[in-house]
């Protein structure tokens, strides 16, 4: 799921993120699981470190303004499908 995840934001921005409707169902999903904003928060933390890590010297402050700009973006979908409590039936196929 995370690389899902990771392939939607990057396939996202790509297209100016102008449909966040797979973070919206990856929200709704989460709300199934109890998952809380802080945690999200937490994520993104966590996933912007170990990119950092993994990119080693090509981690510059442009790549990673980068990522901070997507993942909030992403990250706005997913709260907008947490805050629905997955009472949503969102499919999958919709969120294409």
């Amino acid at each position: 799921m995370l690389y899902s995840l990771l392939f939607n934001v990057i396939s996202s921005a790509s297209n100016d993120f102008r449909d966040l409707s797979y973070f919206y169902y990856l929200g709704a999903c989460g709300a199934r699981y109890n998952i809380n904003p802080e945690q999200v928060e937490l994520f993104h933390a966590l996933l912007l470190k170990n990119l950092q890590k993994w990119l080693g010297s090509h981690w510059t402050e442009e790549v990673e303004s980068a990522w901070n700009i997507a993942l909030e973006l992403a990250h706005t979908g997913f709260l907008k499908g947490l805050r629905s409590k997955g009472d949503d039936e969102v499919k999958l196929e919709e969120a294409s």
